[in-house]
């Protein structure tokens, strides 16, 4: 199943009169475009993206993560796992490297989904109940048991649901006649 990621980068950020995503920050503004360096600045809007919450399941975040939601690859280390010099390190698809391709998680989550694209990480998600029923009779036995019960819904992470959850009416909107619930009946 493929999502519709449009305006990932854009949710919560005031437009500019050029155009540009632009978030206030404490000592000017965060441009959508912006290269993520991980400043103060920077992971403090960042965690106001989903006001304080993991953009994959939810959960309050405590100990904030910052997720490349289309990974970048960094090259630390050579192909004998010995770790390379600064100067010999380098980061694959360092155009992902920006503020709008950022996302605030959980620990959990951004070490699960690690270097899977949204796609990859989804489908392993879908697949989990298959992957553990296959390796661990307790599993089997939960199900039989109807202690676990696996429920085929798809995978929606939290961003998505608030991207098409529908906003409700702003102070001083009035609803149609039609809307209005008698509290009595």
């Amino acid at each position: 199943m493929t999502q519709n990621h449009e305006g990932l980068g854009g949710e919560g950020l005031a437009h500019s009169p050029e155009g540009a995503n632009t978030q206030p920050g404490a000592d000017g503004v965060v441009l959508a475009s912006d290269e993520w360096k991980g400043n103060r600045k920077q992971r403090e809007a960042l965690r106001k993206k989903f006001d304080g919450r993991c953009a994959y399941c939810g959960c309050e975040l405590t100990d904030m993560h910052c997720d490349h939601l289309e990974p970048i690859i960094r090259v630390q280390t050579d192909q004998w796992g010995r770790r390379l010099p600064a100067a010999e390190q380098r980061v694959i698809r360092p155009e992902r490297n920006i503020v709008a391709n950022m996302m605030p998680a959980c620990k959990a989550c951004n070490l699960h989904k690690g270097g899977y694209s949204l796609e990859g990480w989804r489908d392993i998600i879908r697949r989990s109940a298959e992957i553990v029923r296959r390796q661990t009779s307790t599993f089997r036995a939960g199900e039989r048991f109807g202690v676990i019960i696996v429920s085929g819904e798809p995978v929606t992470f939290y961003f998505e649901r608030l991207a098409t959850a529908p906003s409700p009416p702003s102070v001083g909107t009035s609803l149609k006649a039609s809307e209005h619930k008698d509290p009595t009946t």
